[in-house]
């Protein structure tokens, strides 16, 4: 994926890429009305979407290590099935 700055677009392609962040995002379709391209908003988690998702992290590391420990698997052998086929 190619990375730009905003500051590299033209004037009309600004215009376009912030109509489309204000409108959840655009997809562009061909003649056929096939999409061809998307253009979604990138928008950085809130402090609360943050302490959502680490507490959801967290509550899945309790469950994971616990369920490893009755079955008697260890990170390495977890690590190590799922590296077996490569």
């Amino acid at each position: 994926m190619r990375k730009v700055r905003i500051s590299d677009l033209s004037e009309d392609v600004r215009g376009f890429v912030a109509a489309a962040y204000e409108g959840g995002g655009v997809v562009v379709e061909d003649e056929a009305g096939r999409p061809q391209v998307s253009v979604l908003p990138f928008r950085p988690p809130t402090r609360e979407e943050t302490e959502r998702a680490n507490k959801s992290l967290e509550r899945l590391r309790e469950k994971t290590g616990k369920a490893m420990q009755e079955a008697g698997v260890t990170e390495e052998d977890v690590i190590r099935a799922v590296l077996e086929d490569d």
